[in-house]
């Protein structure tokens, strides 16, 4: 990925160009591995126009470790879920025991792959952490291929004078989280997560707040465009 290209020097990173879906290529990159995260998964908008890539990558892919793991006797797994899991509107603060009301592609893909992980913490005694991931911002985001950044995307369109999009009034709200923020809690976890955990702020922001924040800072205005669909993927 281009947001790696700084680092390919670096002594202790080994970049390895494969797919997840290449059961070989996935079994000969576990060799002396001690813990595995799984961030690896198609973007929601790619998941919903492809849903057999969906199931590819975030099912079978998956699959592919956890048994590369059992080969190599790897016991502990990091994995990346999603708060899309609990559908549009939930509540925050959410607790993990909540059921689920995920109505996407990728997030039925995510709640499959969080059953796998427990089947095989039972059946093999690989341990897991699953954070499921609220909708997350930062640097080298990108809004191609079934991109979800939305606040990526409202600063490019404002910038550039381009046509915003807006699914629904604008006043629909999302609990945002900072990339460097998840980063944290992963690396936390290499230590002492064991579990489920939702990560966020529980703090919610609303994407009218959003664009009104990025217009102030840029002194431009946005070309909005309110269309009445459900809501935003994220």
């Amino acid at each position: 990925a281009f947001n790696l290209n700084q680092f390919r020097n670096c002594s202790n990173l080994e970049v390895i160009n494969a797919d997840i879906r290449n059961k070989k290529a996935v079994f000969e990159a576990l060799q002396n591995v001690d813990v595995v995260y799984n961030l690896c998964s198609p973007q929601m908008g790619l998941c919903e126009n492809n849903p057999s890539l969906c199931y590819e990558v975030n099912i079978m892919g998956l699959l592919n470790i956890l048994e590369g793991m059992r080969l190599h006797c790897i016991k502990r797994i990091i994995y990346a879920s999603s708060s899309s899991i609990y559908g549009k509107g939930y509540p925050i603060p959410i607790e993990e025991s909540a059921d689920f009301n995920g109505k996407e592609y990728y997030s039925l893909s995510k709640i499959v792959a969080e059953d796998i992980l427990q089947f095989y913490n039972k059946k093999h005694e690989i341990s897991y952490c699953i954070f499921r991931n609220a909708p997350v911002f930062g640097p080298w985001q990108c809004t191609k291929d079934g991109g979800s950044g939305i606040i990526l995307k409202i600063i490019e369109n404002i910038c550039s004078g381009a046509p915003l999009v807006i699914y629904g009034d604008g006043t629909q709200r999302y609990d945002f989280i900072y990339v460097a923020d998840i980063v944290s809690a992963y690396f936390d976890a290499l230590e002492k997560g064991r579990g489920i955990f939702n990560l966020s702020t529980e703090k919610m922001t609303a994407i009218n707040d959003i664009i009104f924040l990025v217009e102030n800072i840029t002194g431009q205005k946005a070309n909005l465009q309110y269309r009445k669909v459900d809501e935003l993927i994220l």
